[in-house]
């Protein structure tokens, strides 16, 4: 089974099983709704299969509950660990792409010339960039994934189109 990371988990909230969490998804209402089958995973365990009981914000963390622990004594073992689901379940709308699935596809112009491939995406501004090793010099230039420099993407071929502007290479 593939895995997606959605939240990690902070520190125990009250005395009813109550854990905080941050998000980590652009969609928290479809991750976090009731009845939601995720996983709490760390690398020195497997993982521990749960089921979200409720969910409600505080500030910027979520306050999370699951249908399996009911007291403080059983959440405390989850601080530190991630929140994790079946990557299949996890499903996006029309346009969305999760940043793992772009790493290594190769970037092309609109002309069809390989111009390298995806290094990492950074997300330091109010744009999310992609970090493109250029396949000419191994030099690494960054653009806006945004439809107006990233007009296709093809994931299925693991290719990716960029509409090149004057000083973007």
């Amino acid at each position: 089974m593939d895995y997606i990371t959605i939240a990690t988990l902070a520190k125990p909230f009250g005395l009813k099983g109550e854990i905080y969490a941050y998000s980590l998804t652009e969609f928290p209402e479809e991750r976090f709704k009731k009845g939601q089958r995720v996983f709490a995973s760390s690398k020195n365990a497997e993982p521990l299969p749960l089921t979200i009981k409720s969910c409600r914000y505080k500030g910027d963390q979520l306050i999370l509950s699951f249908e399996e622990i009911t007291s403080i004594e059983g959440v405390e073992g989850l601080k530190g660990m991630t929140l994790d689901m079946d990557k299949e379940e996890a499903t996006l709308p029309e346009g969305y792409f999760r940043f793992s699935d772009l790493m290594e596809c190769s970037v092309y112009d609109e002309q069809g010339n390989l111009l390298g491939k995806v290094e990492s995406l950074t997300s330091y501004s109010p744009t999310k960039n992609l970090k493109i090793k250029k396949a000419s010099d191994g030099k690494c230039f960054y653009v806006p994934f945004i439809d107006a420099y990233v007009p296709k993407v093809d994931l299925k071929r693991k290719e990716i189109v960029l509409h090149v502007v004057e000083g973007m290479l």
